[in-house]
């Protein structure tokens, strides 16, 4: 092959990268470029900002060097604004959760985020009762720290990539018609329904949903049992903590009744499993737990809820009132049992309050335990008649 023709085809290839890397870096789809523009009916909405949250999340701690940043499941991810924390300690904060999250992936986000931010101080973690249990997220992740070449690699995927000239076309495209952006990660990093999610419905068709979710697991492994390496890496996170001068505080976030109502009907999230499992954690140091069942979780279910996006995911409204009582304000106010730090001298009265007060919400309300039925029978009448009859 002549060499001029190599020269052509160099030259060609050179181009073209040129004109995709100046297209993403201008019209930036997910939110990251340096040049910053953002424009109405052009670039403003980032409408696949949220298909890469994972890669982002280390870039934008990276960029931002925030002070304190949240780790975490989906709950974290929706609920906890670090705009909350402006004029305090722990300013500026970063949301840094990623659903799903598992407490290997939890330290391994650590281990990265602290090489990638000089400023970092404080870190929250999210206590979640299935990140403790056996097989329950079915993966087991490796909680090492990302190398400087991976995350040239997601840069390079998010710049330069024909995924990202493809959002970046379909951006412009979207903008410039004003389509509704849905559901969308913030600059905070935290996630945001869009104004017609409607929590009825994702409250209606819970045990529905869980039973359809959860099957493979119930199937496989009827007798969940508490994971010993989820607590060791709550000895790692700490110990990591120290060695880099971080501050770690473990934070046990709230949960519907009829999420907790769902695991007790099913037979696999049993009174001694959980007791044990918070007696546990109440050895470790900074433990704060806001778990406790009080008005908040008794709000009547309707498609225009204060407190709730679902049995789940408790609303941002929730999530200031948490982070009001970790750096107090003059307008917090929440239930009186909303906080405590959880140590071996306050656990066993918290236990009992949480264990009276579970029950006298599942005898007021036995319309979910109809519920729950309903979806057992639609289940086994296109399943085997014994998959679902664990109540």
């Amino acid at each position: 092959m002549p060499v001029r023709y190599v020269k052509i085809f160099a030259v060609t290839v050179f181009g073209l990268g040129c004109l995709v890397l100046g297209v993403t870096t201008v019209v930036d789809p997910y939110g990251v470029s340096p040049l910053g523009i953002s424009l109405p009916r052009f670039n403003a909405n980032k409408y696949k900002r949220v298909d890469v949250d994972r890669l982002i999340k280390p870039i934008e701690v990276l960029q931002k060097q925030p002070k304190t940043i949240f780790l975490g499941t989906s709950r974290v991810h929706e609920s906890l604004d670090p705009g909350r924390f402006a004029g305090t300690r722990f300013a500026p904060a970063y949301n840094a959760s990623i659903p799903g999250s598992t407490l290997a992936e939890i330290l391994g986000y650590l281990k990265e985020f602290s090489a990638l931010d000089g400023e970092l101080k404080y870190v929250f973690v999210e206590l979640f009762f299935p990140q403790f249990v056996e097989n329950m997220y079915g993966r087991n992740v490796s909680g090492q720290e990302k190398s400087p070449l991976d995350l040239a690699s997601d840069l390079t995927s998010l710049f330069f990539s024909i995924d990202a000239l493809v959002n970046a076309r379909l951006t412009v495209k979207l903008n410039s018609q004003g389509q509704d952006v849905g559901g969308y990660v913030n600059e905070t990093g935290r996630y945001q329904f869009p104004p017609n999610h409607n929590p009825f419905q994702n409250f209606l068709g819970f045990p529905l949903f869980m039973l359809k979710v959860s099957h493979p697991v119930i199937e496989s492994d009827r007798n969940w049992t508490l994971a010993e390496t989820s607590f060791s890496m709550l000895d790692k996170i700490i110990k990591f903590g120290h060695e880099r001068n971080i501050e770690v505080v473990f934070l046990l976030l709230p949960n519907h009744p009829v999420y907790d109502h769902f695991y007790l009907l099913n037979g696999h999230w049993g009174l001694i499993d959980w007791q044990e499992w918070k007696r546990r954690l109440a050895k470790f140091p900074n433990v704060i737990d806001f778990s406790a069942y009080n008005e908040i979780g008794d709000e009547k279910v309707s498609e225009h809820m204060k407190y709730w996006y679902d049995p789940i995911h408790f609303s941002v409204i929730v999530g200031d009132m948490i982070l009001s009582a970790l750096a107090p304000a003059p307008e917090f106010a929440a239930p009186k049992n909303f906080r405590a730090d959880l140590n071996v001298d306050t656990v066993e009265a918290r236990l009992q309050e949480t264990q009276e007060k579970l029950a006298a919400w599942i005898a007021a309300n036995p319309e979910y335990l109809t519920a729950y039925r309903d979806a057992v029978a639609q289940l086994a009448s296109t399943s085997s008649a014994d998959t679902y009859s664990h109540e």
